[in-house]
């Protein structure tokens, strides 16, 4: 049994299941989009040679019906769905349906209704998806450089720090390099979050499998953070010190650095500094992004 929650931009949300008042009876279209291949042909050659291979956008379409227990009951949740699948914002569908838990970026293109029945009515609701992509629910968070803590309070009455070595507070992530797994099968952005413990110089994350790395040419004073978001459609660099957010899109190396895209599966990700290594926290923020080959989408 599969159930689909569709919500809006102003948070109004609708959920549609077999179950009463919205029988949810298929949803077409789940599986994916069509791949649109580019070629090139030289003079005499058989066939053509692919140059490129990119997906369209999707449609997906919710056919259900309202079962409601009156007519004005009806006209109530006829009037639910006219207001929450609103052609006139963006939205997000988030589809269950065993072990699969996704969502993804939609916006309604129209909805159609068929004849009532007494107290039913069907529809027909198609969705617009623009990037054809399912997305994980939840983020994955990755910790690369960070201090581990040392110490805790198991004396409700306090404690005391011997002399004369003192206690040690907590101690540095012994490892340059952390493994961040995307368990999708696409390529996937993501959030790269630099933070200054104290002074340091221009940090970076370099990716060991691709070559590829990210680099801020800035000196980082203790409390700023940098985040950069590699996102399609979403490119940035944000800094955040004293409160203030700012743009730091010209403290980017580039053209030399490169907004790192998370490979399906492993990702060995190495920071560093030019100088203060030691004050740098680094933190990877993503959400895996599946396509067409991910499990069985249908009904």
């Amino acid at each position: 049994m599969a159930t689909a929650i569709y919500t809006n931009a102003n948070g109004e949300n609708i959920t549609l299941k077999q179950d009463l008042p919205f029988w949810l009876t298929k949803i077409a279209g789940i599986a994916g989009a069509q791949n649109s291949i580019s070629t090139s042909k030289s003079p005499e050659q058989d066939g053509e040679t692919p140059t490129n291979a990119s997906l369209n956008k999707a449609e997906r379409t919710i056919t259900g019906t309202i079962i409601a227990h009156s007519e004005q009951e009806l006209e109530r949740y006829h009037r639910q769905i006219v207001t929450t699948f609103s052609t006139k914002q963006n939205g997000t569908l988030h589809y269950i349906s065993g072990d699969i838990d996704k969502s993804c970026d939609c916006k309604v293109e129209s909805v159609a209704w068929g004849d009532a029945d007494g107290p039913t009515q069907s529809f027909d609701i198609t969705l617009l998806c623009p990037n054809p992509f399912w997305h994980d629910i939840a983020e994955s968070i990755d910790e690369i450089a960070l201090w581990l803590p040392g110490f805790e309070f198991s004396d409700p009455g306090g404690f005391e720090i011997p002399a004369p070595d003192g206690m040690e507070f907590g101690e540095r992530a012994p490892s340059l390099i952390v493994d961040v797994q995307n368990p999708g099968d696409v390529p996937c952005g993501m959030k790269i979050i630099f933070t200054a413990l104290g002074t340091l110089t221009n940090p970076s994350v370099f990716n060991v499998n691709t070559r590829e790395f990210f680099r801020i040419t800035k000196t980082m004073q203790p409390g700023e953070t940098i985040e950069i978001n590699t996102k399609f459609g979403e490119k940035g660099i944000t800094g955040y010190l004293n409160g203030e957010s700012l743009d730091y899109w010209n403290h980017a190396d580039l053209p030399d650095s490169t907004f790192l895209q998370l490979q399906p599966g492993s990702n060995p990700i190495r920071y560093n500094a030019d100088s203060g290594l030691d004050n740098l926290n680094v933190t990877i923020i993503a959400r895996s992004t599946w396509g067409c080959k991910h499990g069985n989408l249908y009904f």
